[in-house]
């Protein structure tokens, strides 16, 4: 089970509505909520913390309690939907790049053929240009 999911666990169990108004421990609530996942003392601070730090409960590590904002987070996904929405943007910012990677080499080799179009059609021009202007002075002097 990753952080995520267990975040959304331990915000789910207290977002019911008979959780709302009690405080917790971390220790109760680890034994409450992974009775068959063994979640450390120390594993589940970190959790708390983390969710706490991010503003969805209030209080301290060792007693917290629900914070209204917690039901709307995990209404529009919660830490797992973050997660989820995180890997889909940055999927579509690799291909994003990869998009332009492609665009830049095509447009190197575009690049270098012009530059060999270039210097292939100069000199006809340089010498269709001299032909133009001696056929001109040669139409004047007739």
């Amino acid at each position: 089970m990753s952080d995520s999911e267990k975040k959304d666990k331990i915000l789910a169990f207290l977002n019911l509505e008979e959780n709302r108004n009690a405080f917790f421990q971390s220790d109760i609530l680890s034994v409450l909520l992974f009775p068959h996942n063994f979640v450390t003392y120390e594993e589940m601070r970190y959790l708390i913390e983390c969710i706490i730090n991010d503003g969805y409960l209030f209080g301290k590590v060792s007693s917290f309690k629900y914070n209204s904002k917690l039901t709307s987070f995990l209404e529009s996904g919660g830490y797992t939907g973050q997660e989820v929405l995180i890997k889909s943007e940055a999927e579509e910012k690799r291909k994003r790049e990869k998009m332009i990677d492609e665009k830049t080499q095509y447009e190197l080799k575009l690049a270098k053929w012009q530059v060999i179009a270039f210097w292939v059609v100069f000199p006809l021009t340089i010498v269709g240009s001299i032909l133009g202007v001696i056929s001109f002075f040669m139409q004047l002097g007739k």
